[in-house]
């Protein structure tokens, strides 16, 4: 993939059970602000993050809208299968991405 490539990425907050749904060109910068920045951010106040997934798709408008896609399913349950099952990252990403 090219120097585009972003990632759909979800944290957890094992302390409040949370999940987070975002999208970055660098995961491991995002992670590190989520953790350590000192601004009052949404996602401040639920630290510490754990990274669970990062979704490496080719462009910025494919990471937009698979992180629609999982946020709109409103379900832990689906999160949590996603994390677990590669068949179905690789499903998501195909049913996205801007050649399919």
């Amino acid at each position: 993939m090219s120097n585009n490539s972003y990632f759909v990425y979800i944290p957890y907050s094992k302390k409040f059970n949370k999940f987070y749904i975002d999208q970055t060109p660098n995961v491991e910068r995002r992670i590190l602000q989520h953790n350590v920045s000192e601004e009052n951010t949404s996602t401040s106040k639920y630290r510490p993050w754990i990274l669970k997934l990062a979704l490496k798709v080719s462009d910025r408008s494919t990471a937009m809208k698979i992180e629609k896609y999982i946020k709109g399913r409103k379900s832990k349950i689906y999160i949590n299968k996603l994390i677990a099952e590669e068949k179905l990252q690789n499903k998501l990403i195909k049913k996205f991405s801007s050649a399919g």
